[in-house]
């Protein structure tokens, strides 16, 4: 897990996206992040394809709607991602990603940045839904990977908890950077002064890739908001190490082992506080001590 001095400087990928607006009931006045359409921004160093993605999953909309309205809704959702990405490919602007039905409008412009689509992706639908989810992008993955210790799985035990409960509007802070054209970001916990992202340990060689991804984006996003603004943050990064006790190989504790050392060493040098956590407990209880 090697974190490079250039890999903090900037990221790789650059995104614009708008979120797709929905009124499932017609005159209710009501409506939802129903999808996102994303494009490559012109300052990207490598472009990702554009693309429609659903956001709403087939189990929340029958849960919502019931089996007959759910089912129907999932056939239009998936019509308009099809119809939308066809029309992104032509060369159709962000601002015109309007499905083929009724119920529908298209919010502005927004910019995201990462190492990984799959981050920028997952940052992207928590700024703009509360009931979005990324699950159905990457589904072969999360199929593999479901035992697990994710940092989205783990934030959502924290959110879930009565501490998450009393202060929720702390987690999945949209924060903006006053450079122009700087891409808003999204914080794990923002409370005061306090800057929180959160990442995890890696116990095979493919969540290694994910895993540095991640903690290169957090520590990225933490050093650019200190650097950028004229707050006096005090930034930390949480790292989950739940899988320390539960590594079943010798290999998959080893691979954890060199991933702390080296998070270590690179919070350091950005003069980033590390907070190692065991638990939920244990992130609530240092959260808590915090502020």
């Amino acid at each position: 897990m090697d974190l490079t001095r250039s890999q903090l400087n900037r990221p790789d990928i650059f995104i614009d996206f708008v979120p797709i607006y929905w009124v499932p009931y017609i005159g209710s006045g009501e409506k939802i992040v129903a999808l996102i359409a994303t494009k490559p921004h012109i300052n990207s160093i490598k472009n990702s394809p554009p693309k429609a993605y659903v956001v709403l999953p087939e189990k929340r909309l029958l849960s919502m709607m019931g089996t007959s309205r759910g089912i129907s809704a999932t056939a239009i959702l998936k019509q308009s991602e099809e119809f939308i990405n066809q029309r992104l490919l032509e060369g159709l602007d962000l601002e015109d990603a309007l499905p083929p039905f009724e119920g529908f409008n298209v919010g502005g412009v927004r910019k995201g940045a990462g190492w990984a689509l799959k981050q920028i992706l997952e940052a992207a639908v928590r700024s703009v839904s509360v009931f979005g989810s990324t699950e159905d992008f990457f589904q072969e993955e999360v199929e593999e990977e479901r035992h697990t210790a994710t940092t989205r799985e783990f934030l959502k035990r924290i959110q879930k908890s009565s501490f998450g409960k009393d202060v929720k509007d702390r987690f999945n802070k949209r924060l903006q950077p006053p450079m122009a054209n700087a891409p808003e970001i999204t914080i794990d916990y923002c409370h005061e002064k306090l800057l929180v992202q959160a990442t995890s340990l890696p116990t095979t060689k493919r969540q290694e890739l994910d895993l540095k991804r991640e903690a290169v984006s957090k520590l990225y996003e933490i050093i650019g908001m200190q650097k950028n603004t004229a707050a006096n943050w005090l930034p930390k990064l949480f790292l989950n190490v739940e899988v320390l006790d539960s590594a079943t190989t010798g290999e998959a504790k080893n691979i954890a082992l060199k991933a702390q050392e080296v998070i270590r060493f690179y919070a350091n040098e950005q003069k980033v506080g590390l907070v190692i956590v065991h638990s939920t407990d244990d992130a609530i209880e240092k959260l808590e001590l915090l502020g």
